[in-house]
């Protein structure tokens, strides 16, 4: 999705305290009750936030306050408040190609006394912008598709990957070589559930695992029965996007650049944002049309 559309790795963002200006905000917590931003008017998206956050999309002057939510996009010209701001209050803003440019913490208390103002007009659009348009879409989307990449919470072992099919197996080292020998399931992904076909994990081989009759697209791994019947067996939840070979190399490039600007959050960003970020990304590349696509 990244590949060959100009996105570039960002560096990591500076914390940013006190007034900012050029910023992009936050929206409502029901998303059902506030239309989303038009693409040209969107200055950013909210990655991250806690407390009680309001948005005035007309300005400063603007007397309607409107609840954010993580994952709003966000109008150009808006300014953002805190009702009454606690030690623990933040919020995170990302731009529309995911560069982290407002870092607002409450710790001290009087730094969130200044409105956040969002930026008067948003950037020219270019090919990040668009490359990632369905990743925000689907995270800011309805209760199916937020359904859809839920994180859950008590989750031990969480994971995001590209591997390659072929013939009936499909190459899941990359994604799996930290997990422990045992039984694991391979289930389509499309938020209806349903039992996945079960296949061997070995980390001490090399070779492609079998998984019957699977196509390209969008799965969920899960273990099933670890082998050592001694062991804690652990809760493991996979999203992987598997690709035929032609397909495979641009796929894994592009996926790769999508962590990598997650990892250019640092701490900014929690343990759960990245990975419903890149799970997103997944299932807007398998809704993409392509060889790694399947319908959800």
């Amino acid at each position: 999705m990244f590949e060959g559309k100009g996105f570039a790795v960002p560096p990591s963002p500076a914390r940013v305290r006190g007034p900012a200006v050029g910023i992009a905000a936050i929206l409502a917590a029901a998303w059902t009750s506030l239309a989303p931003a038009s693409a040209q008017n969107t200055v950013g998206y909210v990655l991250d936030l806690s407390g009680e956050w309001n948005l005035y999309a007309g300005g400063a002057e603007d007397p309607h306050a409107q609840p954010i939510a993580k994952w709003q996009d966000l109008p150009a010209g808006g300014v953002l408040r805190i009702s009454t701001p606690a030690t623990t209050d933040f919020v995170t803003i990302a731009d529309r190609v995911g560069v982290i440019f407002i870092q607002k913490s409450c710790r001290e208390r009087s730094d969130c006394a200044t409105p956040v103002f969002l930026p008067s007009a948003a950037a020219a659009p270019d090919g990040g912008v668009t490359v990632l348009n369905s990743v925000w879409k689907l995270l800011w989307g309805d209760p199916y598709q937020q359904s859809l990449h839920r994180v859950r919470g008590l989750t031990a072992y969480m994971g995001e990957g590209v591997a390659q099919i072929s013939d009936g197996k499909a190459s899941l080292r990359p994604i799996m070589q930290s997990l422990a020998k045992g039984t694991y399931s391979l289930a389509s992904y499309g938020g209806q559930g349903g039992v996945g076909t079960p296949f061997q994990w070995d980390p001490a081989s090399n070779d492609p695992v079998t998984v019957g009759s699977e196509a390209p697209g969008l799965y969920e791994i899960a273990l099933v029965a670890p082998a050592d019947k001694a062991a804690l067996s652990k809760d493991v939840s996979l999203r992987v996007l598997l690709c035929a070979p032609p397909q495979y190399n641009e796929a894994a490039t592009s996926f790769d650049k999508a962590k990598a600007l997650t990892a250019s959050w640092g701490s900014a960003a929690s343990r759960s944002t990245v990975h419903a970020f890149l799970r997103a990304y997944l299932a807007g590349e398998a809704q993409g049309g392509n060889a790694c696509a399947k319908m959800l």
